[in-house]
């Protein structure tokens, strides 16, 4: 299975009502799924970036972020976009808001039994939003 690492998350606040959010991941593929996309130009994986809030209870989806269809190695993929501020207020009370990133690998529609990467989380960042 392809694996995922060293997920990153940054949000810079821009001077006006909005922020870049940047997301961050490794990914890495086995050397038999390698030879298989060598030769099966059908086998595709779908990477995607979610942006959620996190909460005691249950975290909340704020937005997706980004989705590359990959068939190699990469390290730093990356996805970026500028969002307004509020898109990440996800606390009510006005608090700092606690943002974290969630990456996930899987081989879409493919008719072989290809197995997904193991979800990775970046750490949180927190601001007030």
């Amino acid at each position: 299975m392809p694996t995922l690492s060293d997920p990153r998350l940054t949000i810079t606040v821009d001077t006006g009502e909005d922020a870049t959010v940047t997301a961050i991941v490794d990914v890495t593929f086995t050397d038999e799924e390698k030879q298989l996309m060598a030769f099966l130009p059908f086998i595709n994986y779908s990477v995607a970036c979610e942006i959620l809030g996190s909460d005691p209870l249950f975290d909340d989806d704020l937005f997706q972020l980004g989705n590359e269809v990959i068939r190699e190695d990469r390290d730093d993929l990356t996805f970026s976009r500028v969002v307004p501020r509020g898109d990440l207020d996800e606390d009510d009370d006005g608090g700092d808001d606690e943002i974290f990133a969630r990456f996930t690998c899987d081989p879409g529609d493919s008719p072989l039994n290809l197995k997904s990467a193991e979800p990775k989380t970046s750490s949180e960042v927190s601001g007030s939003f």
